[in-house]
């Protein structure tokens, strides 16, 4: 609209409509004992017979039907067992998108009501209601998307700072999405190696999306390079001794995640540029420059006013790195810079 356009496509409203009619279900599997003992919690078609949820192709799981008070409040009691009785710290709720607000909130007020608990709710899922009901964290999807988007299809850079902005556009302050390029079901399709065009692709795509803003993902097997795809519904050979320098990288790099909290949670600043992702993040203690070249090609960029002729620390290989007025970065490098 800032172009000039009149309108453009309301997908937003599309997928949340299809979400209303379609999708308001999540499931269990069909051996689960309430098959057989409360099939009235189940979604039923014309005759009686329990279905899949309805526009998914999930026909390996049986739809619930969160209409059904007793179904909720049975649902509820049992993520409390596994609180109270075996000690887990929170759950990662899948495809919460399917199941209706009304119920998360019932559920996680429930969970969040257990006395001396402290709980991390994850939603599987993009809805930004999931921090209404309770949630504090829920999946990047658009960001992954917009991450392919510009690997494989030469989007401007900048449109990851944009999608950023968008994704945590109302969100409570507190709360957060979890980053990622690859999850179970991704990954299931094809590996980030794969789908982005190569192992430093991957790796530069990682740096861009977890230093950006957020909680980090990484799904099993993406550390250390795993080429194939890893079907969740099969048994997968993976050597674990492979690309131990992937590795040791994954490992340098979740390590300078952790050490430094600015890089975990500081105040992100976004520089628009059309072949380098680039962003400062900064807490009062420590400033980070994070450039990620997002193109297979060299590429220079120049740096903030700020940045610019000091002698700064590159910190993923600790060594003195003098700024002038740009910086040339090899094609698919990546470079974490403290001042």
């Amino acid at each position: 609209f800032d172009a000039g356009f009149d309108m453009n496509y309301a997908w937003d409203l599309m997928e949340a409509m299809r979400d209303v009619f379609v999708n308001d279900s999540n499931h269990t599997s069909w051996d689960h004992a309430w098959i057989k003992e409360h099939k009235e919690w189940y979604t039923q078609d014309s005759i009686g017979n329990i279905i899949s949820p309805a526009g998914t192709g999930w026909n390996d799981v049986a739809d619930l039907n969160y209409d059904n008070a007793d179904m909720c409040l049975a649902m509820i009691d049992a993520m409390k067992y596994w609180i109270q009785e075996v000690g887990v710290d929170g759950f990662r709720c899948d495809a919460a998108d399917y199941v209706p607000y009304t119920f998360w909130k019932q559920a996680v007020d429930s969970l969040r009501a257990i006395p001396n608990r402290k709980l991390l709710m994850l939603a599987e899922g993009k809805r930004k209601d999931h921090f209404d009901a309770g949630f504090d964290m829920n999946y990047a999807w658009d960001l992954m998307e917009a991450m392919r988007d510009v690997f494989v299809n030469d989007s401007s850079a900048a449109r990851l700072l944009e999608v950023d902005w968008s994704e945590y556009d109302s969100i409570p302050a507190g709360k957060m999405k979890l980053r990622f390029i690859t999850n179970h079901d991704e990954a299931s399709k094809m590996s980030p190696i794969v789908e982005l065009g190569s192992e430093r692709a991957a790796m530069a795509a990682f740096v861009g999306t977890v230093f950006l803003h957020g909680g980090a993902l990484i799904y099993s097997s993406q550390e250390i390079g795993h080429e194939a795809p890893i079907n969740f519904f099969a048994y997968t050979s993976v050597d674990w001794s492979e690309c131990s320098d992937i590795y040791q990288e994954y490992g340098c790099l979740m390590g300078l995640y952790n050490k430094y909290p600015a890089l975990r949670k500081g105040i992100l600043t976004g520089y628009p540029a059309s072949d380098v992702l680039m962003y400062q993040k900064s807490d009062g203690k420590d400033a980070f420059m994070i450039l990620v070249n997002v193109r297979n090609r060299d590429v220079s960029v120049i740096l903030p006013e700020g940045w610019k002729h000091h002698v700064a620390t590159d910190i993923y290989e600790n060594k003195p790195l003098e700024l002038m007025n740009e910086i040339k970065l090899n094609a698919l490098e990546y470079r974490i810079i403290r001042f």
